[in-house]
């Protein structure tokens, strides 16, 4: 075969590989647009998966590990201390574009859940590229309103595994594990979390 015969074919197979990641790319983007991922959920029974969430169910109870994290004020707090009600713990950095993108959904969750619902909202706190001092500053800009803690020892983001941020778990009053998600939510899907949470916690209370 000449040369120039196999230039072309070389050229040709390119242009194909090409063709196929374009029509690859452009199906996947149609699936899952940003910032809203399909949703993951492990459902001990209490709760019905919402009709529009593509979901994953398990039958099995997982009881979350407890861990110890700090407020802006420098106050110890443990996630057992808040199983009164139930809680949505996110995992989240300043740097982390994905978890800016989700915070202002979570901010009006927590204005219309907060009386019902406990936000841990968790800053992986590394040290160097976050610290206690540069996502103090980042609060005080953004001006949420939820809840901030920081996890100065790494001891709730090892716990939870959260090694790719953000994360969120989605637990009872008991410590059960209902729901977790990994990356970022839209407003929608954040609020169909919340109202099977409130529903799951409700039902297990009555019992």
């Amino acid at each position: 075969m000449k040369k120039g015969d196999i230039f072309i074919l070389l050229l040709l197979s390119f242009v194909a590989l090409l063709i196929t990641a374009t029509i690859g790319y452009r199906f996947l983007s149609e699936q899952y647009t940003p910032n809203e991922v399909p949703i993951t959920i492990v459902d001990n029974g209490n709760a019905a998966a919402s009709e529009n969430a593509s979901v994953s169910e398990s039958t099995s109870s997982t009881k979350v590990p407890n861990f110890t994290v700090y407020d802006l004020e420098g106050n110890a707090v443990s996630l057992y201390d808040n199983l009164e009600k139930p809680i949505v713990l996110n995992f989240w950095a300043t740097w982390c574009g994905p978890c800016q993108s989700e915070m202002p959904a979570f901010d009006k969750m927590y204005q219309k859940y907060g009386d019902q619902v406990t936000f841990l909202m968790v800053n992986v706190t590394d040290g160097s590229r976050d610290t206690a001092e540069s996502v103090t500053a980042f609060c005080k800009d953004s001006g949420y309103t939820f809840p901030i803690f920081l996890d100065t020892t790494l001891e709730a983001s090892i716990a939870y595994g959260a090694y790719s941020i953000p994360m969120t778990f989605f637990i009872d009053p008991d410590g059960n594990l209902l729901y977790n998600q990994m990356g970022a939510m839209s407003e929608d899907v954040l609020s169909q979390y919340m109202e099977l949470l409130i529903q799951a916690s409700a039902k297990a209370s009555d019992k």
